[in-house]
């Protein structure tokens, strides 16, 4: 009961820091990457963000469903929803870099598409390239 609990405390705290830290970001950044995004493009950027990261997850079901020996996934929630939390939080983290790099909207597409694709890999291998920056500085 008290695993429980804490399970239910953990994951209610998680989901408040959330839009703490997006609001300290805003707050604490000096150009707005997100200027000037209609309605429109959310929408289609988040359609080309969920695809790509559902046809990642089929990918990885698949790899993993023939890698158990009695095919079934665990925690298939925990799963599906990281992974393309993973991805959203990509595809998010990728419209940031081109709209800061001044990408065309064709370019804008494909680095989703990648990004929301490699998920967690994206968001690692962009991290390391900013701090890396920042350390040198």
């Amino acid at each position: 009961m008290a695993l429980k609990y804490t399970l239910a405390v953990l994951k209610l705290v998680i989901v408040l820091l959330w839009p703490i830290s997006v609001s300290a970001a805003v707050v604490t950044g000096t150009i707005d990457p997100f200027v000037g995004i209609t309605g429109m493009h959310v929408l289609v950027l988040s359609i080309i963000s969920t695809l790509s990261g559902l046809t990642a997850l089929t990918i990885r079901i698949d790899s993993e469903l023939k890698k158990a020996e009695n095919a079934t996934l665990p925690r298939p929630a925990l799963f599906v929803s990281s992974h393309m939390l993973g991805s959203w939080l990509a595809g998010v983290l990728a419209v940031a870099v081109s709209q800061q790099s001044d990408f065309g909207v064709w370019a804008q597409i494909s680095v989703v598409i990648v990004a929301s694709f490699t998920g967690a890999k994206f968001v690692e291998k962009m991290s390391e390239f900013y701090i890396g920056k920042i350390t040198k500085e």
